[in-house]
């Protein structure tokens, strides 16, 4: 049986390249949770499960784009 021997190159990739790769496929929900979406917790299911279609990752990650961040409209009365 032949010996697989593991490189430097690929030891890097499997170290940093991994972690990336994990960020980018939960990226909808850290979106999600950093624009306080009310269906964040949603989101990130449809992410987990569905992420991997890339469908179901570019669903999810325009779903937790749609909501509007809350800007206070009445902020400065009396400029307009």
């Amino acid at each position: 049986m032949p010996e697989v021997v593991i490189g430097p190159s690929s030891l890097y990739l499997l170290i940093f390249g991994l972690p990336v790769l994990q960020l980018l496929y939960f990226l909808p929900a850290f979106v999600a949770y950093n624009r306080d979406h009310p269906s964040k917790f949603t989101i990130t299911i449809v992410d987990l499960f569905l992420g991997w279609t890339i469908i179901g990752w570019v669903a999810a990650l325009i779903w937790a784009r749609q909501w509007p961040p809350k800007v206070k409209l009445n902020q400065y009365p009396g400029l307009g």
